[in-house]
């Protein structure tokens, strides 16, 4: 019965509750609520400034909302505290692609696809050849 009870508990959050501000943040984005998401995944990184997810996830959320140069920003620190993040590649190619740097864009879906994106290798040869 022990052996029951352990395996029903919550994971626990960390003190600085990152997690659960991550976590809303992503819910937020589902339901529709990008701003809202923005702020959650803020107070996720104020927390946990080495919280590589919370970037990436805010740099989609802002890219989606037409924010590149944010998107760019977040995608550049994701990288910083994860350089094998492999859809960092793939989304901050496709935003440098879009901004007009060619070469460091296709340069970026390489790396993504050498990572194990393998979905970065249709837009390289759609866009980059």
């Amino acid at each position: 019965r022990n052996q029951v009870q352990d395996k029903m508990k919550l994971t626990e959050l960390s003190d600085d509750r990152s997690e659960g501000y991550f976590s809303r943040g992503v819910g937020k984005v589902k339901t529709g609520d990008p701003k809202g998401a923005i702020l959650d995944f803020n107070k996720a990184i104020e927390l946990n400034p080495i919280y590589a997810d919370a970037y990436f996830s805010r740099g989609l959320t802002r890219s989606a909302m037409g924010d590149q140069r944010g998107a760019l920003q977040d995608c550049n620190n994701t990288l910083k505290l994860n350089p094998k993040y492999s859809e960092a590649y793939y989304v901050r190619g496709i935003i440098l692609k879009s901004l007009g740097d060619e070469p460091g864009g296709c340069s970026d879906l390489s790396k993504a696809g050498e990572l194990g994106f393998t979905a970065s290798y249709t837009v390289i040869r759609d866009y980059c050849n």
